[in-house]
């Protein structure tokens, strides 16, 4: 409840719900139901797909996130990292 947040530069997509939020209340809301709600990844991802993105970096241990990602679009590019320097050279990829 302390924390400030404002207005994302660039869409959200709060997988409570599968689609981008940008109200800093509504992302307040939703960052806290999202440990007790379930998960609407492929929503969230087909949201993504439907308006061109085609490209994911998934970030964090493992690439569970990939194999999900291929199963909702199988031409979408996921490249997953599991440290800042993985990141550095995955920007450098895509960039």
């Amino acid at each position: 409840q302390r924390t400030t947040f404002r207005s994302p530069a660039f869409p959200v997509i709060a997988n409570v719900v599968g689609r981008p939020v940008s109200d800093p209340e509504g992302i307040r809301d939703l960052l806290a139901r999202q440990v007790t709600s379930p998960v609407r990844w492929t929503k969230s991802m087909r949201w993504c797909v439907a308006r061109g993105v085609r490209s994911f970096l998934e970030v964090g241990p493992g690439r569970v996130l990939q194999g999900l990602l291929r199963r909702t679009d199988r031409s979408a590019r996921c490249i997953s990292v599991g440290s800042v320097e993985g990141v550095k050279t995955a920007v450098r990829m895509v960039s």
